[in-house]
């Protein structure tokens, strides 16, 4: 999580000279800044800061647990091109974890109220159908993962890829349907797949 104004404080610039600097510096490096949450993702996170082993990974993905639910949450998930193959696996399975567990209990309700108004916003059921008991490794979510990536590629955005993977579920009249953290978990395994072939 980044606050603007923090940081404007601590470089003793204005918070617009801040904001204007951190959208060059997102520019320059591919970096993304959700305002509104007030989160900062950067692509390149594990390239320079690589675990060194499983139990470091599975520590820094306890972290997710502070940040708010948000598109570049998602996008974070689905990003496994600069973290070592052999880490996949547990990467996936962190993040499904962090995903379904979600923030600690001091945030909970406001984040309650977040995602219900970002749900809506979607013009998503709030659970209508949707259960957490899908594993994010069954083969059958996977299969149907890999059929969407084959159709849009690696390089579309979550929401295309998530978009995409519920196509191709109403294809096969699969029951019951997954909740999204299962269904991006799925699609991260299956990237994982993708570049392992």
């Amino acid at each position: 999580m980044f606050s603007i104004a923090t940081a404007a404080e601590d470089l003793s610039v204005s918070v617009e000279t801040c904001r204007r600097r951190l959208a060059d510096v997102s520019v320059t490096f591919g970096w993304t800044y959700d305002a509104d949450s007030r989160v900062l993702y950067i692509p390149s996170w594990w390239t320079w800061n690589p675990p060194e082993n499983q139990y470091v990974l599975a520590g820094n993905l306890k972290d997710l647990n502070e940040v708010p639910p948000c598109a570049l949450t998602e996008a974070f998930a689905c990003n496994l091109d600069t973290l070592d193959q052999s880490y996949h696996q547990t990467f996936a399975e962190g993040i499904a974890k962090r995903l379904r567990k979600g923030p600690g209990a001091q945030k909970q309700y406001q984040n309650l109220k977040q995602e219900k108004k970002q749900r809506t916003a979607r013009g998503e059921a709030e659970n209508e159908g949707v259960t957490s008991t899908i594993r994010p490794t069954d083969e059958r979510l996977v299969s149907i993962a890999h059929e969407a990536l084959s159709l849009i590629g690696a390089s579309a955005s979550i929401d295309e890829k998530i978009d995409t993977f519920y196509y191709f579920l109403s294809q096969q009249n699969y029951q019951p349907k997954p909740k999204r953290d299962d269904v991006i978990s799925a699609i991260a395994l299956a990237q994982s797949q993708r570049r392992t072939a």
